[in-house]
């Protein structure tokens, strides 16, 4: 009898350990580029798709900007319920609202264009990440970046448009090599590469040939960082999340 008991709890811990590892959401793009207008409204989409059968507690908070304050000011971030502007965003914690349902909901970014006073291309990247009570209550159980750039241009006229990035890290997860490619490689010029706090950890400058950037990274520790891409002119290209093995 003792050892049927010892076998179910082994059984029903096994099971708990399988299902806290599925994947609960996943996001259409992890990136979203965007050339601004000079006035107006920009509504930018990014739906989040919710991979379980139950309704998921799921929440989002600012990783990393370099927005200057007044796009902080004149961004906000809405779910299906309601929207947080980015201000209350870089407070700790995650902002979330009630569950969202199975299957895909909505997520953007709504940006104020009347409000900016400054131009430039900057980036503001978003953590998304689910709730779970196991193995102890907390966010991160199930997590996803999505970066959005934003190009401003003085005296733009140019309406928001929404452009799915084609810049591709691969191997990922990764050892000791990272290559990036992208349909126009020859652009491709420097490779960032940050660690969780934020800090860069090295940078990496390559004549790049019609094959990409092939990045050596055999003396970066075990985690997971931050990648962006630059081209010739300095412009941020792509941030993407890669995993050190």
């Amino acid at each position: 009898m003792n050892k049927l008991f010892a076998l179910i709890v082994t059984l029903s811990c096994f099971f708990n350990i399988v299902s806290s590892k599925a994947q609960e959401f996943s996001v259409a793009h992890d990136t979203v580029t965007i050339s601004a207008a000079a006035t107006g409204i920009g509504i930018f989409d990014d739906s989040v798709n919710n991979l379980t059968p139950y309704l998921l507690l799921w929440g989002f908070e600012v990783d990393m900007t370099d927005f200057p304050t007044d796009w902080i000011n004149a961004t906000k971030f809405c779910d299906p319920y309601m929207c947080f502007t980015v201000p209350d965003m870089l407070l700790p914690g995650f902002s979330h609202t009630p569950e969202i349902v199975p299957g895909n909901n909505t997520f953007y970014m709504a940006m104020d264009f009347s409000m900016l006073s400054s131009y430039g291309t900057h980036f503001v990247t978003i953590k998304m990440s689910s709730w779970s009570s196991w193995p102890g209550p907390g966010w991160n159980k199930d997590s996803a970046l999505v970066t959005f750039i934003v190009s401003r241009p003085a005296a733009s006229a140019i309406q928001p448009v929404y452009a799915a990035n084609d810049i591709m890290l691969s191997p990922n997860p990764t050892n000791n090599e990272l290559n990036i490619t992208s349909n126009s490689a020859s652009d491709l010029n420097a490779v960032n590469i940050y660690n969780i706090t934020g800090s860069l950890v090295t940078r990496i400058e390559s004549m790049a040939t019609s094959g990409g950037i092939h990045a050596d990274i055999s003396n970066i520790p075990q985690g997971v960082y931050t990648v962006k891409v630059e081209n010739k002119k300095g412009d941020i290209l792509a941030i993407k999340q890669i995993i050190k093995q």
